[in-house]
């Protein structure tokens, strides 16, 4: 959702993981994340990261002049205001500890 005027520009990195869900796909999707940013950030008011583990998102707050979102945390945050339990659909085990860093 988006205000009227609101310009929405798509952007994907150049390079990095297909799916993410180990810790060096992980710290290869920050790479890509933060070189994206870093080519595509100019003239924007805000970035939102549409990637399911937020990677990079840290860095990029630090990095960057505008606010940038991510949208696992943003999804959770909403989750967790409005209700007690939260669930996800993930890979299975294999991102389990992933998604609980995310978490905590």
């Amino acid at each position: 959702m988006a205000a009227p005027g609101t310009v929405v520009t798509a952007v994907t990195a150049a390079f990095g993981m297909d799916i993410v869900f180990s810790h060096a796909g992980d710290a290869i999707a920050a790479h890509a994340v933060l070189d994206t940013l870093a080519k595509h950030h100019h003239g924007c008011d805000a970035a939102i990261l549409a990637i399911s583990f937020d990677s990079g998102l840290m860095a990029a707050r630090e990095l960057l002049p505008i606010p940038v979102l991510g949208m696992t945390e943003s999804a959770l945050l909403a989750a967790a205001q409005n209700g007690r339990r939260i669930g996800i659909i993930s890979f299975g085990e294999v991102s389990r500890g992933l998604y609980q860093e995310v978490f905590t």
